[in-house]
């Protein structure tokens, strides 16, 4: 048994649906997306090029992409793309809250140096059909404790996904989860510790006892960025964040980030986020 049709989680007191799944075929899946929901999309048939935040990546079946609020992203086909599109809002399912009982945040999603997606093997596939299956089944039947049993089931979906993504990391070399002394494990560290005050990255280097351009030819053989691009794209992710999740002010925003000329990070926001 496949997903056939859109199902939607709406509490009546909602406005707006908090979680969705629906198959979605060539056309529907091609358009450029950028919204206020957190995205997983399952590629099940079908290959063409992805688009995430101006890095391009093939994909093929089987695959699953993840993607953040307002987080840009499209799909080209070159042929018959067939799968499963799972949207869910932040007041269904918070990374800030669940995310750490499932290990997502920064693994799945908000994660500057991994690809964002995932190859599943057929076994791990049937499982993550079940599931949604299942959750099907349940957004029908309108059950009481819809909410409940449907975050309940959604953590055990991520959580294989999860399993997966470090599965396939820790096989790859130079991995950043799972090799703990490698440059760009430490590179990624310093990143998190220090990127709302820490810009340059001739800093992060000179902390490395490297030089820039000996970090910049390994995080471009990684990452296909420059190690400039990297911090970037960390302070844009938790920019978008305090943007979609607070009621912080532009303003403010630039100034916990380490900008103190707000236009410059206005810039900077608008080049990269656009």
């Amino acid at each position: 048994m496949s997903i056939t049709n859109k199902v939607a989680y709406q509490p009546r007191e909602s406005k707006i649906p908090f979680f969705e799944i629906q198959p979605i075929q060539n056309e529907q899946i091609q358009l450029p997306v950028r919204d206020q929901y957190y995205h997983c999309i399952l590629i099940k048939s079908g290959a063409g090029k992805n688009n995430s935040d101006l890095v391009t990546y093939p994909f093929f079946p089987i695959q699953m992409f993840f993607y953040t609020p307002y987080q840009l992203f499209e799909f080209k086909g070159e042929n018959n793309i067939e799968g499963i599109h799972i949207r869910f809002h932040s007041d269904f399912f918070c990374l800030e809250k669940h995310g750490r009982e499932v290990n997502c945040n920064g693994v799945l999603f908000n994660n500057a140096f991994c690809s964002p997606f995932i190859v599943i093997e057929r076994p791990e596939l049937a499982v993550l059909e079940e599931n949604l299956q299942v959750m099907a089944k349940e957004i029908n039947s309108n059950d009481i404790a819809l909410g409940e049993i449907l975050l309940s089931y959604f953590k055990i979906f991520l959580l294989t996904c999860v399993r997966i993504k470090i599965k396939q990391t820790a096989a790859l070399p130079d991995n950043n989860i799972n090799a703990n002394n490698t440059l760009l494990n430490q590179f990624e560290q310093l990143i998190e510790a220090n990127y709302k005050t820490l810009h340059n990255p001739g800093k992060y280097a000179e902390m490395l006892k490297v030089s820039l351009k000996s970090l910049n030819n390994q995080t471009k053989k990684q990452y296909n960025k420059s190690s400039l691009e990297i911090i970037q794209h960390r302070i844009i992710i938790e920019a978008q964040r305090l943007l979609y999740l607070t009621d912080k002010p532009i303003k403010e925003i630039a100034f916990e980030l380490g900008f103190h000329e707000v236009q410059y990070f206005n810039r900077l926001f608008k080049k990269k986020a656009s």
